[in-house]
């Protein structure tokens, strides 16, 4: 298993190791998805982000032009979308179909691995089905499950700080991962979502957690041979 880096700069495309190749929004998302790999014991697949300096695209928008980087190399065998439904997951799916090209076939639907006669293709929309939304309320819902009152007082922080009361719940979300992170970091309260997964105990995150069990059943699908 190969995971894009963020502090690394690259002169080439991402180069894949693995059959199968995993694309995410952002170097955040991408942390917390290799760490759910190592933890399923699935090791053949990458994951891998666009990133401007790099690939000449960045976030969502840059999904296509990466799936299209990835799928030019013969020895990928499937491509999964991972990124985030924001307001409308309908459309974030999509959007999320429209980089696949022949021989890589369209999903008929989000959540379920195509497996095409040559290739195989998969779309996973965070944070879950019927759901809008990011990846951090997939994880905050993890974080909660496991520590219940760092709920109550995060919520009691956000209901204080009119400031944050109009923006989108995308970005709330942010914050209250931002919060959870802080008050559990010993070694680095500002660390970053993409970075937890390497601070052991400091992690307020159960990467065993039964809120990552929709994910954990489509990856194992998608890297089944």
């Amino acid at each position: 298993m190969k995971c894009d880096e963020k502090e690394k700069a690259r002169d080439a495309p991402f180069q894949p190791e693995s059959p199968y190749v995993i694309v995410c929004e952002g170097f955040q998302d991408t942390g917390f998805v290799c760490a759910f790999l190592k933890h399923l014991g699935i090791n053949n697949c990458d994951v891998t982000f666009p990133k401007t300096k790099r690939d000449g695209c960045d976030g969502e928008s840059g999904i296509p032009k990466m799936v299209q980087l990835v799928a030019g190399i013969a020895t990928v065998e499937g491509i999964a979308i991972i990124r985030d439904a924001d307001m409308d997951a309908d459309d974030s799916f999509r959007k999320a179909c429209i980089a696949f090209e022949k021989p890589y076939d369209i999903p008929d639907e989000s959540f379920v691995v195509k497996k095409g006669r040559h290739k195989r293709t998969g779309v996973f929309i965070m944070p879950g089905k019927g759901k809008t939304g990011a990846v951090e309320h997939l994880l905050l819902e993890a974080a909660f499950t496991s520590h219940p009152p760092l709920a109550k007082c995060v919520k009691e922080l956000e209901t204080c700080n009119q400031y944050s009361a109009n923006w989108s719940e995308n970005k709330k979300a942010k914050m209250r991962m931002q919060c959870v992170i802080a008050s559990f970091c010993r070694a680095n309260p500002g660390c970053s979502l993409g970075y937890i997964w390497r601070k052991g105990a400091d992690n307020p995150l159960d990467i065993a957690s039964p809120a990552f069990k929709e994910l954990a059943d489509f990856l194992t699908t998608f890297s089944t041979p």
